[in-house]
């Protein structure tokens, strides 16, 4: 097909380089937007509102209807990640709640801590009665331990010191020579010696052991003395072990209150080098000690006694740190203790089952399934309101135009002739997908064409005659044009517009025909009825009006010229046009016209003598009934007709005769001679 914008050609079921500017009114605009027969289904109406609308507000509802869909889409999506979230959503928590949970770079110790709150509230009875922290002893060096190592007793010379250590050194005393001396000077009567009865008075070696073991030296040696029962005691290898034990069961109870709550304590790392340190502090001071006491006027070496009191105090001082650090744990124990014996267990543990859910809510996997949700539930927010915003124009659009479309095909109905007219329309969206509503009215009776006939009520199927449904799709067909603002650049087709319409319908079917010639770019009118074709054109007044038919070829089919005005002449007026045409070399051939001749005969002869020609009578009768007439008009004529009738007779017997071409064209010219018009 040529149009405007070049040629259009149709192959593989499509066309090529077609127009999108064409309104064709046929049985498919009829069964895809107004009814099938007697029905009128959604689908009609969804298809009809979609006529009425036209390009734009098809485009509007495509819009529409493309983000529906993509909202269902988004919809089914946001279901499966949903379906996938709520897995991990703990039991009663709503999805919404778990997506709004903040997260929290400190979940894990909450978590801990409120286990242990948990676990507290279980333990409450146990709890209230278990005492509190309590310092544990340590051993320590005796007071001025180092210090009466490091004296010696006032009022003994340091010569008589000498003068004795050297004579006992000299009698190979030994570690015994000053007990001994020390004894016998006790037994030292009337200045007479308990060994050999010798008066001592004024003796220089005996003054000097008198002012060496005197009372105060015999005072500080017994203090020595103590000193290393007091080391022997205290600093055992014995009470190493039970001060570790002490401590290990300090440790004990802090990690016992720990599980319930925060309890600051001061730990040691220490606790297994204890024994050992202790031990090396033991064996110094005693050593030390027996040193002292073997020579209480001399100061032993305290370098070794020295390193260990430092080692130990190093210990020491953390063990201390233990102690001094109670206190503050004890306020801890005692807040666990009040807690314990107030709080409610089902509450800590809905709030440790929201921590959890904190925790869970930020993991990697569960972080990346929350975020696609979003995101859909995001974009699905968007496309609905995009929708929303697009029904929105369309609304506004359907309601300036449905409104006029209404009124237009009553317009129509109304020049028809037609007994009903349109009472109610709107439209709607039931199924998400719009559709226009109508309500017929008949008789003021309203037949609602969405119910099914049945139930006695009225319905399209049994209150519309086939006329009235044909011309209730004309009606609708030539509002939509009405309401087409680019109507002057469309093409417009009716393919049989007239089915079932009476003669006052088809003519105003012929005149509305013209009148939309009258704005459309053009308009192709298809009919198989030549005459309803003829009252198209006689309806066309100033403008241009061409005729075709659609010619069988061997192969296909051809479009051709065609003569409308002849068409729709009678048989006979046809025949002698056709011969006239074939005399004078316009048209027609010599096998036509050979068969034509006999026919047009008769028909003159019908014609001009009515009354005369019985029926059942055909050309050979006719010659017998002039022949018997010598006054018959005809008579003048007789020999060329009987002539024709010679001719013409095998011919019409069977069509397979031979003939020459000059014979037919000579026989045309007498026949049109016979009855005129050449």
């Amino acid at each position: 097909m040529l149009l405007d914008s070049g040629m259009a050609s149709f192959g593989n079921g499509k066309w090529k380089n077609g127009t999108s500017d064409l309104h064709i009114f046929d049985g498919t605009f009829i069964t895809e937007n107004v009814h099938a027969g007697e029905q009128v289904s959604t689908d009609h109406r969804r298809g009809i509102y979609r006529v009425i609308v036209g390009a734009k507000g098809v485009q509007l509802a495509e819009e529409v209807d493309q983000l529906d869909a993509e909202v269902a889409e988004l919809t089914s999506k946001i279901g499966t990640e949903k379906k996938a979230l709520q897995q991990h959503v703990p039991t009663g928590m709503m999805l919404e709640k778990f997506l709004a949970l903040v997260e929290d770079l400190d979940i894990d110790a909450k978590i801990t801590e409120q286990q242990k709150k948990i676990s507290a509230a279980s333990q409450a009875t146990e709890i209230a009665t278990k005492p509190r922290l309590k310092p544990q002893l340590m051993p320590y060096l005796p007071s001025g331990f180092v210090s009466a190592l490091e004296r010696t007793v006032e009022g003994i010379s340091a010569d008589a010191a000498q003068k004795v250590q050297e004579h006992l050194s000299a009698h190979q005393f030994g570690k015994e020579g000053e007990p001994w001396i020390a004894s016998g000077l006790q037994h030292v009567h009337d200045d007479r010696c308990p060994f050999c009865a010798n008066d001592v008075k004024d003796n220089t070696l005996v003054e000097l052991y008198r002012q060496y073991f005197d009372q105060a030296y015999s005072a500080f040696k017994a203090e020595l003395v103590v000193l290393r029962t007091a080391v022997l005691q205290d600093l055992s290898e014995a009470e190493g072990l039970r001060t570790k034990s002490r401590f290990e069961g300090l440790f004990t109870e802090i990690e016992y209150w720990r599980a319930f709550g925060n309890v600051d304590f001061v730990p040691t790392a220490s606790l297994d080098d204890m024994p050992g340190a202790l031990s090396a502090l033991y064996t110094e001071a005693k050593q030390a000690t027996e040193a002292k006491i073997a020579s209480p006027l001399e100061t032993p070496n305290l370098d070794k006694l020295q390193q260990a009191i430092s080692s130990w105090k190093t210990a020491a001082d953390e063990f201390k740190a233990c102690n001094d650090s109670i206190a503050q744990a004890n306020a801890g124990i005692q807040a666990i203790k009040t807690s314990s014996a107030s709080v409610n267990k089902a509450v800590l543990e809905a709030v440790l089952k929201e921590l959890e859910a904190i925790k869970k809510r930020h993991t990697a996997a569960v972080k990346t399934l929350a975020d696609n949700y979003k995101e859909l539930v995001a974009d699905k927010s968007a496309h609905v309101a995009d929708k929303e915003k697009k029904k929105k124009d369309l609304n506004a659009y359907d309601t300036a135009v449905l409104p006029k479309y209404h009124a237009a095909i009553n317009t129509y109905l109304t020049q028809f002739g037609a007994g009903f007219s349109l009472m109610k329309s709107e439209k709607n969206y039931v199924g998400k997908v719009p559709q226009w509503i109508y309500t017929i009215e008949i008789n003021k009776c309203p037949v609602d064409v969405t119910k099914a006939a049945g139930h006695g009520e009225p319905s399209f199927q049994t209150a519309m005659s086939a006329g009235d449904r044909s011309t209730m799709a004309l009606a609708f067909f030539l509002a939509q044009l009405d309401l087409d603002a680019n109507l002057k650049d469309a093409v417009v087709v009716f393919d049989d517009p007239f089915t079932s319409l009476d003669e006052f319908r088809r003519a105003m079917t012929a005149k509305s025909i013209f009148r939309v010639g009258q704005s459309a770019s053009q308009v192709i009118v298809l009919s198989h009825d030549k005459y309803f074709l003829k009252a198209v054109a006689d309806a066309i007044v100033g403008v241009k009006c061409e005729t075709f038919q659609i010619s069988s070829t061997k192969k296909n089919s051809s479009i051709e010229v065609w003569d409308l005005e002849r068409e729709v002449k009678d048989g006979y007026l046809r025949a002698h046009m056709d011969m006239l045409d074939f005399h004078d070399g316009h048209s027609g051939s010599a096998s036509e016209m050979r068969l034509k001749m006999r026919p047009l005969l008769e028909s003159y002869i019908r014609y001009r003598f009515p009354n005369q020609i019985p029926d059942g009578k055909w050309l050979g009768d006719m010659l017998a009934i002039i022949r018997a007439d010598p006054n018959h008009a005809l008579q003048p004529v007789y020999k060329d007709i009987d002539d024709i009738n010679s001719f013409t007779a095998p011919h019409h017997h069977d069509a397979n005769t031979p003939f020459n071409d000059d014979e037919v064209k000579t026989y045309v010219a007498r026949t049109l001679a016979v009855v005129g018009g050449c």
